[in-house]
């Protein structure tokens, strides 16, 4: 029995000494679960091992991976909670600029416009050269459009199109400027931003809309015969889209 007590003690002591692999474990299982898409425990397996070793060295991946499924997943209360804890607990992460972007994204997709709009002005004064800069103006002004703030929303896309000429957001900010100008009554400057943009971009629900709200703005100029001539030509155009029955 002394024996066995020795030796047991001379094991655990060098167990003891032994690395403790259960953080590198847990990453293995959360990587596997990725790869077989089971995406639901691969978000908890990810949030696990941050919550169980936040000062870890896989802490900052574990929790982006934890992000990033949350948000991927739409469970976005959890988005919201992880996505947070992310960008305070990594604040010079190499994650930091997709997640601030992302986030944002989660709220406007809950149209939480207002604190999309405090959370997106917040983001940019923190990092004016924010290298997703293109669509968070995309983001800001479609939540200031949202949220009835249409001279801001009109400057943030003028802005977008201004400085990101090139971007792929920017022919959509081009339809956005006429839609700030058409709630506002301004049948010309809206009719001219929509021609912009319709010459830039011929597919997708946005052209499909301009193309339409072009004739809106040539009725509110009473400009009938033409409005008319355009309405026609929708139609021929999109015989069947949800703003058939309206033209």
């Amino acid at each position: 029995v002394n024996r066995r007590i020795q030796d047991l003690q001379e094991e655990r002591g060098l167990l003891e000494q032994t690395p403790d692999f259960s953080e590198e474990l847990l990453m293995r299982i959360a990587q596997t679960y990725f790869s077989s898409n089971r995406y639901y425990e691969a978000f908890w397996t990810f949030w696990k091992i941050y919550q169980d070793y936040p000062n870890g060295k896989l802490a900052e991946d574990s929790c982006y991976g934890a992000f990033a499924l949350a948000a991927q997943l739409e469970q976005d209360a959890k988005a919201k909670e992880t996505g947070l804890k992310y960008m305070g607990s990594f604040p010079e992460g190499k994650h930091w600029e997709d997640v601030s972007l992302q986030l944002g994204q989660v709220f406007v997709r809950n149209k939480e416009y207002t604190t999309a709009i405090d959370y997106y002005t917040e983001i940019l004064k923190a990092k004016p050269e924010h290298t997703y800069k293109d669509q968070i103006l995309y983001m800001l002004g479609f939540s200031q459009f949202q949220d009835a703030r249409l001279v801001d929303s009109r400057q943030t896309f003028q802005t977008l199109s201004r400085d990101f000429p090139d971007s792929d957001k920017a022919s959509g900010g081009l339809y956005w400027v006429g839609m700030t100008y058409l709630f506002q009554d301004k049948y010309q400057d809206g009719l001219d931003a929509f021609n912009r943009f319709t010459e830039r971009s011929t597919d997708g629900k946005l052209y499909e809309d301009a193309s339409f709200r072009k004739s809106v703005c040539l009725y509110g100029l009473e400009n009938y015969p033409l409005a008319a001539e355009k309405l026609e030509e929708f139609l021929r155009e999109f015989p069947v889209d949800t703003l058939t029955p309206e033209a």
